[in-house]
């Protein structure tokens, strides 16, 4: 089984519980902006602020463009960027305790990233789903939970779409 590098980031040489299926640099989420956001611009719909660049909480300058950020977008059309599927007898029995730490997790991330979102989190056909609007976040939860619990981890990152599916077992 392998673990995809956190997408964008560069392949490194580890061991096989760490091998990489990672995404190049330059390939890019659809729902991003085509050429250059306004900058200043704020999110009509949950008022994050891009400025110099970056997403961040604030407040918005008065002349900010109004748009729709990627993470509202992605919402909207309830089309996550990464799925993380947790299975298994352990995540069955520890379920509650695990959505508590994801949303934690998930909201830490959010504050320092505001792209960086949970949009769900649901039982299917037995198992936990956890569906993000960012790639990296993904990445990083399913990360977190076998940092934190042991179990297997594994996950393909498709470049055509810009998806990244993780699944723990645990």
């Amino acid at each position: 089984m392998t673990t995809p590098q956190r997408p964008g980031r560069p392949a490194t040489a580890s061991p096989p519980a760490e091998a990489s299926l990672a995404a190049p640099d330059g390939v890019a989420d659809p729902y991003q902006e085509r050429g250059a956001l306004s900058d200043p611009a704020v999110c009509g719909h949950c008022g994050a602020v891009y400025a110099g660049g970056t997403w961040h909480w604030g407040p918005a300058p008065p002349h900010a463009s109004r748009v729709r950020c990627v993470a509202c977008h992605r919402t909207d059309d309830n089309v996550p960027a990464g799925y993380v599927t947790l299975e298994g007898p352990y995540a069955s029995t520890h379920r509650d305790e695990l959505e508590e730490e994801i949303a934690r997790y998930a909201h830490l991330a959010r504050t320092a990233h505001p792209m960086r979102r949970v949009m769900a989190m649901e039982e299917v056909g037995g198992r936990l789903l956890v569906t993000t609007t960012d790639v990296e976040l993904a990445h990083d939860i399913a990360q977190e939970l076998r940092r934190r619990h042991g179990g297997e981890l594994d996950g393909h990152f498709n470049r055509e779409e810009f998806l990244i599916r993780m699944r723990w077992r645990h």
